[in-house]
C-alpha cells in the first residue's frame, strides 16, 4: 500500500504564475488545506491513503517551450493481510469545475458512441 509520496521539482526558473502548484484538499475537494508552488529544487513529502486528495488545478500557463518537470517517488508497505486490490488515481474535479467536466465527459461519450455506430454501419 502506498504510504508516502515524495515530489521533487526539477524545472529551473519556474514562475509561480504559470500554475502547477501542488494542492491538498479535504472533504470531497471542497476545502483546500495547503498549496505548494513548483519551485526548482523544492520537495514535498506527503502521506498517502485512500482518501488523499491532491493535485493541481487548471492548465499550466507556461510558454510552449517550457515544461514542468518533477520526480515522484512512493514508499510502499506490505499489508498484514495481502489482498489483490486494483488501485488507480481517482481524478476529481473541484466543485467549480465539475459542471464543465461533466458536460465534456457527456459530449465525449456521445461522440464515441456516434463514431462506433458509423464504423459498424458504414453504409447508413
Amino acid at each position: 500500500m502506498r504510504r508516502l509520496k515524495l515530489t521533487i521539482y526539477l524545472t529551473p526558473d519556474w514562475h509561480e504564475e504559470w500554475g502547477g502548484a501542488l494542492e491538498f484538499w479535504r472533504s470531497a475537494a471542497k476545502y483546500r488545506v495547503a498549496c505548494y508552488p513548483s519551485l526548482f529544487n523544492h520537495a514535498v513529502i506527503s502521506s498517502m491513503d485512500d482518501l488523499t486528495l491532491q493535485g493541481f488545478c487548471g492548465p499550466l500557463q507556461c510558454p510552449v517551450q517550457v515544461t514542468r518537470n518533477s520526480l515522484v517517488l512512493y514508499y510502499y508497505t506490505v499489508e498484514d493481510r495481502p489482498r489483490l486490490v486494483v488501485r488507480v488515481t481517482d481524478r476529481r474535479a473541484r466543485r467549480t469545475l465539475l459542471r464543465k467536466t461533466t458536460a465534456l465527459s457527456r459530449l465525449s461519450d456521445y461522440v464515441s458512441k456516434f463514431l462506433s455506430r458509423i464504423k459498424t454501419n458504414p453504409h447508413h
